[in-house]
C-alpha cells in the first residue's frame, strides 16, 4: 500500500484521505472502502456485508496510530479514473454536524439522461449528456447540490436564479433577481444580480481550478437566499445573489433556482460536457 501510494505522488497525482465512520458525507464515492454514506444521517457508516468492525477496522487490522485509531486510508479510482474527492474538515477533525436532516434528496445522472426526482425537482429537458431542471425552494430554506464532474469543458454546470440565464452573468432580462453560479472549464464563477450597485452581471467571486481539468472530482455547492458555501472552501454572502422570495421589478417574487446540466440555463447554444451526476438535497 504503501509503494502503491508513493508511486501515485511521484507521478504528479494528488490523493486525498477519504472519510472514515461518523464523518459526514454526501455519497458513497467519499467513505472508506467496505463504508457506505447513509442517506438518513449523511455519514459514513460500516456496510452490512463488509465484515468490519463498528468503527470501520478489520478484525485482523494492524493499527498504526494511537490506540484505538487507525491509521489514515486513502482513494483509489472510479471507472480507472482518479477521484478527487473533498474532505468536509481537517483530517482528525471530529466535530459534528448539527444541520437538520434533508427533506427530499434525488439524483440526476447527466451522462445517462434519466433521473428519479419528483416536484419540486421538475424536468424540463433532459437526454444523455444534457439537461435542465427546475427547483422550487417554496417550504424549504436551503438547496444543496453535489455534482460528479469528469474532464470538464464549457458551461459544465450553471444555476440561475432566472429561468433566462445564459452564462457569464447574461440574462434575457426575464428577471432582476438573476444571479448566476457556473462552472465553465475548471473556474467557478457568482455573478451578481441587477440589484448590484456595480451593475447586473457582475462577477462576485471567481475560484479558478475550482475543479481539476483532468480526471474526476465531486464537488459540494450549498444555495440559500443570499449565500452560496460549498466545496474548496467556498464561502459567499451577498445581498446580490440568489434572492429568495424576494421583490422583483421585472418579474413576481418566487424561490426558483434552475439547473443547466452539460448546458447553460436558458439556452442549448452554450454547452459543455463532463457533467455525470448531480445529486439534488432539499433542506
Amino acid at each position: 500500500m504503501l509503494l502503491a501510494l508513493l508511486a501515485t505522488l511521484a507521478a504528479g497525482c494528488s490523493v486525498q484521505p477519504l472519510l472514515t465512520v461518523g464523518r459526514q458525507c454526501q455519497h458513497k464515492i467519499e467513505c472508506a472502502p467496505g463504508l457506505v454514506c447513509d442517506p438518513t444521517t449523511n455519514r459514513c457508516a460500516v456496510a452490512p456485508d463488509s465484515g468490519l468492525l463498528p468503527d470501520g477496522a478489520r478484525p485482523d487490522a494492524t493499527r498504526d496510530g494511537p490506540a484505538g485509531e487507525l491509521g489514515p486510508s486513502f482513494d483509489s479510482t472510479v471507472d480507472g479514473r482518479l477521484v478527487d474527492s473533498t474532505v468536509d474538515g481537517p483530517v482528525g477533525d471530529s466535530s459534528v454536524d448539527t444541520a437538520p436532516p434533508y427533506k427530499l434528496s434525488c439524483s440526476i445522472d447527466v451522462k445517462a439522461g434519466t433521473h428519479n426526482c419528483a416536484a419540486p425537482v421538475t424536468q424540463d429537458a433532459l437526454s444523455p449528456g444534457s439537461g435542465r431542471f427546475t427547483v422550487d425552494l417554496a417550504g424549504y430554506s436551503e438547496l444543496t447540490l453535489v455534482a460528479r464532474l469528469c474532464d470538464p469543458t464549457g458551461y459544465a454546470l450553471d444555476v440561475g436564479n432566472s429561468p433566462t440565464n445564459n452564462g457569464d452573468g447574461g440574462d434575457g432580462g426575464s428577471r432582476s433577481n438573476d444571479s448566476e453560479l457556473q462552472i465553465k472549464d475548471t473556474t467557478l464563477s457568482i455573478f451578481g444580480n441587477d440589484y448590484n450597485p456595480a451593475g447586473g452581471g457582475k462577477l462576485i467571486q471567481a475560484a479558478p481550478s475550482y475543479v481539476p481539468a483532468s480526471g474526476c472530482a465531486e464537488r459540494t455547492l450549498v444555495i440559500s437566499d443570499g449565500q452560496v458555501t460549498g466545496s474548496q472552501g467556498l464561502s459567499v454572502t451577498s445581498p446580490y445573489i440568489f434572492r429568495l422570495n424576494q421583490p422583483d421589478s421585472e418579474g413576481s417574487p418566487d424561490a426558483i433556482v434552475y439547473l443547466g446540466l452539460d448546458r447553460v440555463v436558458g439556452s442549448t447554444a452554450r454547452v459543455g460536457t463532463g457533467l455525470e451526476r448531480v445529486d439534488v438535497k432539499l433542506r
